[in-house]
């Protein structure tokens, strides 16, 4: 029989405890995990540790206690050469879930890790930044547009990837369009457009105002902004592709002309899209999953 040090024990039972706490998401545990000390390292080569904040004129400042009292070391942004944050077994595991589409349970954690490093986003290490580019995701499924408006734009000045700045500026807009906040949604639908080219793998600014124009009455627009993505989209479908035929069929009746809204039902179920799940456009799914098709039903032909 082996023997193990007691040590060896307690480092083997502390780190199971840290997983339980870590898979469990428990608010306790994770607070303690990112609790712990901050790495300072400077510019000229020093290495502290501490506690850190943020002074109100942007200033960083290095609080380190002993036995003696306690130091206060007070730094320009410029003279930081990096900080290393505790809680690499929490980004580890929100990073894993977020691979796995498992925003619910990350959103806990995001939200706990964001809150330790966001007044200090200059000084995140791009890993960490785009990690929490997911964050306005998991906010958007849980009903918080409003968070995820904040974060999205609070990391728009950090991040240099094209991906993930569509990602948050995807966010913004749905972020608008979930709070009603039409005519902010209906600019930044347009400039969203504006920076896109006819073959996008996103038809978000265009399913976005086809709905709002749709919403008004307005339905001719709406057609016409809702056919651009279909008609531009390539063998592989982009996202929001499913609203855009939603839309275009809806509108289609509106505007009565029977046979593009069943043209239009056919080719989206060929290409293999579900009807998308919104409220306003529930009805027409109903109605052309019952209704007969005027070109292939009609008896005279």
């Amino acid at each position: 029989m082996i023997k193990f040090p007691s040590k060896f024990l307690v480092v083997v039972f502390t780190f199971c405890l840290l997983k339980i706490t870590v898979f469990g998401q428990d608010e306790k545990g994770i607070a303690t995990l990112l609790s712990g000390p901050v790495s300072v390292t400077t510019k000229a080569g020093a290495s502290l540790q501490g506690s850190l904040s943020r002074t109100e004129d942007g200033l960083l400042q290095l609080q380190i206690k002993s036995e003696d009292g306690e130091a206060i070391f007070t730094y320009q942004p410029e003279e930081i050469r990096a900080i290393f944050f505790p809680g690499g077994i929490l980004v580890n595991r929100a990073g894993e879930l977020i691979r796995e589409d498992n925003l619910t349970e990350a959103l806990p954690l995001l939200e706990a890790i964001y809150e330790q490093r966001s007044n200090f986003l200059p000084f995140v290490a791009e890993s960490d930044l785009l990690l929490f580019t997911a964050l306005p995701s998991a906010y958007l499924d849980a009903g918080k547009p409003a968070n995820a408006i904040a974060v999205s734009r609070n990391l728009l000045p950090h991040l240099q990837n094209f991906r993930q700045r569509e990602r948050l500026d995807e966010a913004v807009i749905l972020g608008h369009f979930s709070l009603g906040l039409r005519e902010e949604t209906k600019n930044l639908a347009a400039s969203w457009i504006g920076k896109r080219d006819l073959y996008s793998d996103s038809a978000l600014g265009w399913w976005i105002q086809a709905h709002l124009d749709f919403g008004k009455g307005n339905y001719r627009e709406a057609l016409w902004t809702s056919l651009h993505p279909i008609v531009f989209s390539g063998q592989i479908p982009m996202k929001y592709l499913d609203s855009c035929y939603a839309l275009a069929i809806a509108a289609s009746h509106e505007l009565k002309n029977e046979v593009k809204a069943h043209l239009l039902y056919t080719e989206m179920q060929t290409r293999g899209l579900d009807w998308p799940e919104d409220e306003l456009l529930a009805p027409y799914r109903i109605l052309y999953n019952r209704s007969p098709d005027p070109i292939t039903d009609n008896p005279n032909k």
